[in-house]
């Protein structure tokens, strides 16, 4: 089948999402919100719509605002849709379409099932709330997403809205390969920190389990910023 595209600004083709793969967005965004609706009559008045880094609800809302969080998957997938063709350097997604088609689905059937843990939560087909069932399995989740994201991160070509997109990797293209290889390599550390504190968070305090979590996210980025910086002045030679 022919992909149809369209020029960026610097000449390079943009690619088109393969039609099988709109087809499976939007059956799976449409098959999310229909359920809601079905689903939304038997919801309390009042429905969680937060938990905290132990999984356990700290914060309820009106069950109106759960069909706002209901719609964020079709967002997120138009979302995806633009960037590519608002991305300057968006022909060089070319060389890792399959790729970012897959991370689409992939992050949208994701947001799909976190958007379902309210009404689930108020239907109570969850566990119990202190059960922290949610603790555990968003942490696996994320942490599953990130060693994925990881493994491909280093095929990733430069441009401004996906991969390791410091101002030192977007000047200076071995800067860029160098810091998608590092970046891949402290996605899946990443990933397997956060598998490894959501099977642990139950035996831990919520406050220290949300401490662990952002030093992981803030020291793995950290770093990979750093390491830029230091490909882009020479200081790996």
């Amino acid at each position: 089948m022919v992909t149809r595209e369209r020029r960026d600004g610097h000449g390079g083709r943009v690619p088109r999402f393969d039609r099988r793969v709109v087809v499976v967005l939007v059956a799976i965004v449409a098959a999310s919100v229909v359920g809601h609706l079905v689903v939304y009559p038997r919801l309390p008045d009042v429905v969680p719509t937060h938990w905290n880094a132990a999984g356990v609800v700290d914060q309820r809302s009106p069950k109106a605002l759960s069909l706002v969080l209901d719609l964020l998957p079709i967002a997120m997938a138009g979302l995806f849709w633009l960037v590519p063709r608002i991305d300057p350097n968006g022909g060089n997604f070319r060389d890792f379409w399959g790729f970012y088609q897959g991370f689409v689905v992939v992050l949208t059937v994701f947001v799909c099932a976190l958007s379902w843990m309210a009404d689930l939560a108020a239907l109570g087909v969850l566990p119990h709330e202190g059960s922290g069932f949610v603790g555990i399995a968003v942490p696996l989740g994320v942490g599953l997403l990130f060693v994925w994201i990881g493994n491909y991160l280093p095929r990733v070509r430069r441009n401004h809205t996906f991969g390791v997109r410091t101002s030192w990797a977007l000047a200076d293209e071995r800067t860029w390969q160098k810091s998608q290889r590092m970046g891949g390599i402290t996605f899946v550390v990443m990933g397997v920190a956060l598998m490894a504190l959501g099977l642990v968070s139950q035996a831990m305090p919520g406050e220290v389990v949300f401490a662990v979590l952002l030093a992981v996210v803030l020291g793995g980025s950290g770093w990979t910023m750093l390491y830029s910086y230091l490909v882009w002045r020479g200081g790996d030679r």
